[in-house]
């Protein structure tokens, strides 16, 4: 029978201890020995995770019925310990951050398949765009802030589908409106002269838009191919007017030792009467790859 002192032993980190500590709030002493206990064997065992695991391996861990009673039971107030925790990081931006920086809030949705699983509470099937197709999952929208050197998660929320919250008695919230709450409720960095929120094209909406630039910020996000572009007037999908562009004419960039051709296009887009809209094509010995279409609100945003 498996035991902690003949098998892999891991032993509480200190900084993480004191973090937790320091953004902990209403939490008794056994609910918050049970946290750490938790999240010490997520970040620090190999392998696959379970609360077994834990249990066995994690020295200071109850049994694995205990740490299930604590997640399924114990009544603890989990939007106290998150608005702690941004708080710990609002003054940690401002001691890290340096003067004059340019920040970078990117908003984005992971999928965790789970294949095998029937019952587990928030499965749907989601769209995997490594995968290039849908999965039966968990769907997470999150957030991350990134400046200079430093990058930080920052929020994350499961997306739960309609006929979820309909089973759950939940209301329906969409991963446009979870990720309009991240950009609401993010406060610049005192140190930070701008900040641009970075989209794929499924964040690259109207709705986005206009709430990064409400805050201050600028919205830079891949666009759909088949988005809409007015040049000279005359409006078109941008993959139409890709097939008219000539390659002399295109911008050399070159990125982390891959070269680029981009064409720059500034106007309406979409919706959105006065933007930039790149395309991009990776060069490929000879030849171009498929071009990619990005749009910045920022019109005085170079190529680069």
């Amino acid at each position: 029978m498996p035991n902690k002192f003949t098998n892999h032993i891991v032993s509480i980190n200190d900084e993480l201890y004191n973090y937790l500590n320091d953004v902990n709030y209403g939490m008794n002493k056994p609910q918050f020995h049970h946290i750490t206990t938790i999240i010490n064997g997520l970040i620090n065992l190999d392998g696959t995770k379970s609360l077994s695991k834990i249990s066995e391996n994690i020295l200071t861990a109850k049994s694995s019925s205990s740490i299930y009673r604590f997640l399924s039971r114990s009544k603890w107030d989990d939007s106290l310990i998150d608005r702690n925790r941004i708080n710990y990081l609002k003054l940690h931006f401002n001691k890290l951050i340096k003067p004059k920086s340019v920040g970078f809030l990117v908003i984005d949705d992971t999928v965790n398949p789970k294949i095998q699983s029937k019952k587990m509470q928030g499965l749907s099937y989601n769209h995997c765009h490594t995968e290039g197709k849908t999965l039966w999952s968990h769907c997470v929208v999150t957030s991350n802030f990134v400046a200079g050197d430093m990058s930080i998660p920052l929020n994350y929320k499961p997306y739960l589908s309609e006929e979820n919250c309909k089973k759950h008695n939940k209301t329906f919230i969409g991963k446009s409106d979870i990720a309009l709450n991240f950009i609401n409720s993010f406060e610049k960095p005192s140190n930070c002269d701008k900040v641009y929120c970075l989209v794929d094209s499924w964040y690259t909406s109207e709705k986005l838009i206009n709430g990064s630039l409400l805050k201050g910020f600028n919205l830079i996000g891949a666009l759909k191919s088949n988005r809409k572009i007015s040049p000279l007037g005359t409006t078109m999908q941008i993959k139409e007017f890709a097939k008219y562009i000539n390659p002399a004419t295109l911008d050399v960039v070159t990125i982390e030792g891959t070269e680029y051709r981009v064409y720059r296009y500034e106007g309406k887009v979409s919706k959105f009467d006065n933007a930039i809209a790149l395309i991009c094509y990776e060069v490929d010995e000879n030849s171009f790859k498929d071009p990619v279409y990005l749009m910045s609100t920022d019109v005085e945003l170079s190529n680069v």
